[in-house]
């Protein structure tokens, strides 16, 4: 292929060593809109490291006809499957409801990745065009805006933090020790060469900083500056943003549905696909209590095409191995879990049951509001998971295992897991043995869809931390570098305390005060 110099610098994420058949009639000549079908995919897996690799995903038609053009969608997407690239899923396609799904093939899932520079002006002129426009119609608030042009202050010592995934760091621990060191190798090399910063449909943000593993951090300097880098966080910040989640259901008090719930109702509706009742209360309250959930009622947009758009049944599935499960078996699993084969009527029916579950919530935690008491000063004093450990058989082998691998648990099988729960989980037991009427809440509100309360949660913590905590932080020091690792802060040491007390305060902000380390 010709190269010429291109105006627009738009860079692709493709696998290394990509093995293509003879080319179609179209040609080599528009390989490169090939490579970009193949980057919508691949990105996925890359930029989110906690994406699973099998899950299908649906291609964003609109985006490839402006991109590719429509005449030759269809071609570049039936030559890339009969290339063993990608492969195409048996989900249905139905109007209005779902689109076809497709995903990386396993030859090439977990190849390195490679960082193509589009060289054809037209096609990185379309794809520029195409990021702009649709960033603007986001209409990302401010302080999306100024994290990301913080990123671009970030480096990363790229020799040193190769030498010590290649020689020093242990991998022997990981279920996929080779899987793992190249996914810390592209995280690195692309790291100073590729920036990437976006926000999720929950308010998250993702970037290389948040794709990057906590042992390689300590390699992380921001450019032209001397100071060191400081992490501060939230302990127990799953657990306490549920404790908040509790705080609000409480608020109503044991009768009313009060407009903030109606607004959260609405919220974990969009993640089903449907609007909602116009109005599900059957006694509102004059005002609404203040919350994250009541002052943000705006929909976020909503991207068929972003990376981000997931819930992540890799890592939170209780009833399948992370790393050890058949294709057939996850493709079962995913099918159940994001909604396939629903339609607008089985919307219409989740939609009446999220509002009587949010009704029974409220009912179930104004009359057990001292085990909520319970829970709650057990995550503000940062103590939950010590707590539930003393709680767990003294010949359980989690009471003498690594913390981090005993809280990625506690998610699996009590606040992220599927309903009905899978038996015999000495964690969840211990835990519906200490909280038993907020397991009942915790069922009960992922009882249309599994993935709604942690989406929902997730979303909390992005208002706290990010739009609140960030901001606060950023007015006070609108010179200094701030980077987000979701309930985390980076920042310059020296301005280590002030990231606490815009942290402490804007939590306050819920009733309750977290401990922050």
């Amino acid at each position: 292929m010709k190269s010429v110099r291109c105006r627009h610098t738009v860079q692709l994420l493709i696998p290394d060593d990509l093995v293509f058949v003879a080319w179609p009639a179209v040609n080599e000549k528009f390989a490169e809109e090939a490579l970009y079908i193949v980057h919508c995919l691949f990105s996925r897996i890359v930029c989110i490291r906690s994406n699973n690799p099998l899950r299908w995903h649906p291609l964003n038609h609109k985006e490839l006809r402006e991109v590719v053009g429509g005449n030759r969608v269809k071609i570049w997407l039936d030559f890339l499957i009969e290339s063993g690239i990608i492969e195409k899923g048996n989900q249905p396609y139905i109007p209005g409801v779902q689109s076809f799904h497709y995903r990386i093939t396993r030859k090439y899932r977990r190849k390195r990745t490679k960082i193509h520079k589009i060289r054809d002006e037209k096609v990185a002129e379309k794809i520029a065009d195409y990021r702009t426009s649709k960033k603007e119609a986001m209409k990302i608030e401010p302080i999306y805006h100024q994290l990301e042009e913080q990123l671009d202050r970030l480096r990363i010592r790229k020799k040193e933090a190769l030498e010590y995934v290649r020689n020093i760091h242990d991998y022997s621990g990981k279920k996929d020790p080779l899987g793992a060191r190249r996914s810390d190798e592209s995280a690195i090399e692309m790291f100073n060469s590729h920036k990437f910063f976006l926000k999720d449909d929950y308010g998250r943000a993702h970037s290389n900083l948040t794709n990057l593993s906590t042992e390689l951090r300590q390699f992380l300097y921001v450019k032209r500056s001397k100071k060191t880098l400081a992490q501060t966080d939230v302990r127990n910040s799953q657990p306490f943003v549920l404790g908040i989640l509790l705080n609000e259901l409480h608020k109503a008090g044991p009768q009313a549905f009060t407009p903030t719930h109606q607004s959260m109702a609405r919220l974990m509706l969009r993640y089903l696909g449907g609007d909602g009742p116009s109005s599900p209360v059957s006694s509102p309250v004059s005002s609404p209590v203040s919350s994250p959930v009541s002052s943000h009622v705006s929909s976020p947009v909503s991207d068929s095409n972003n990376p981000l758009s997931h819930y992540d049944s890799r890592f939170y599935s209780s009833e399948i191995d992370a790393n050890n499960f058949t294709e057939t078996t996850c493709e079962e699993k995913n099918n159940e879990k994001h909604g396939f084969f629903r339609d607008k009527e089985d919307v219409k029916w989740q939609s009446q049951m999220v509002c009587d579950d949010i009704s029974f919530s409220i009912s179930m935690v104004n009359s057990n509001w001292k085990e909520c008491q319970k829970y709650i000063h057990l995550c503000e004093s940062g103590m939950f998971y010590e707590a539930l450990m003393a709680r767990l058989p003294q010949a359980s082998n989690w009471r003498t295992s690594d913390r981090r691998a005993f809280k990625q648990e506690v998610f699996r099988e009590t606040i992220f897991c599927e309903n009905p729960a899978a038996p015999n989980r000495e964690i969840r037991d211990a835990f519906i043995s200490e909280f038993p009427e907020i397991w009942k809440v915790i069922c009960r509100l992922k009882r249309a869809d599994h993935s709604i309360l942690p989406k929902l949660m997730q979303y909390m913590e992005s208002e706290y931390v990010i739009k609140r905590a960030a901001s606060r932080f950023m007015e006070r020091f609108p010179d200094r570098f701030l980077a987000t690792i979701h309930d985390s802060f980076v920042v310059e040491s020296d301005l280590q305390e002030a990231a606490c007390e815009s942290l402490r305060q804007s939590f306050a902000e819920s009733g309750l005060c977290p401990t922050i380390k």
